[in-house]
């Protein structure tokens, strides 16, 4: 019987896990909604943080339903912003909040169909320890982002602790951003928060 309900409780582990990733179906829509309304605050204090002055093309990765696009799109009202992420059902559900500057498509981070120097804010929440290829996305968003564009991530610290443990250091952490080219890597937390800021040269 132990045995059975352990395996029952590794097995809905294992679902969420692969729906935290790529969601999809009634659970990912309901996971969204929940996860959108839960790490809103953290968006909200991530961009608050920064002089993120005014940019015209803003790009946001990893967008669940969009509600963090659509915060920046409130944000910076005359700027295009781009939400994007590679589980069609987010995008599928995120279009409908398209309106004005805002817009959703379906896309890789680690293979952005952008030109390079496209956007001038780049932004990612809760989800960069996710991506298939943490160095290989950053590469890419350091690519599309234009010269003296920023980047703003910000996720839970337990998640840098679980996925991306050569990073838990602060200073190994600024490190890898600044191998990548990124400079003025700054890093703050705040609870169980924590924000990454640095820019292109």
């Amino acid at each position: 019987m132990l045995f059975t309900v352990c395996l029952v409780v590794i097995l809905f582990f294992c679902l969420l896990l692969q729906q935290s990733r790529k969601p999809s179906g009634l659970l990912g829509r309901g996971m969204m909604t929940i996860w959108n309304r839960v790490y809103q605050p953290m968006v909200n204090w991530g961009l608050a943080e920064a002089d993120l002055g005014t940019p015209q093309k803003v790009l946001d990765i990893g967008v669940g339903n969009g509600l963090s696009t659509t915060y920046l799109s409130q944000l910076f009202p005359n700027a295009e912003c781009l939400g994007i992420d590679y589980a069609p059902e987010a995008i599928k559900v995120a279009l409908k909040r398209t309106h004005g500057n805002l817009d959703f498509q379906v896309a890789d981070v680690t293979m952005l169909p952008f030109k390079a120097g496209e956007f001038e804010l780049l932004t990612a929440f809760q989800t960069h320890f996710h991506w298939s290829d943490v160095t290989k996305g950053i590469a890419e968003c350091h690519r599309v982002l234009a010269s003296r564009g920023q980047f703003v991530i910000a996720c839970e610290k337990n998640k840098v602790a679980f996925y991306l443990k050569d990073q838990v250091d602060h200073s190994q952490a600024r490190a890898f951003f600044e191998s990548i080219g990124f400079i003025d890597v700054v890093i703050k937390e705040r609870g169980s928060w924590i924000v990454y800021y640095g820019q292109k040269k």
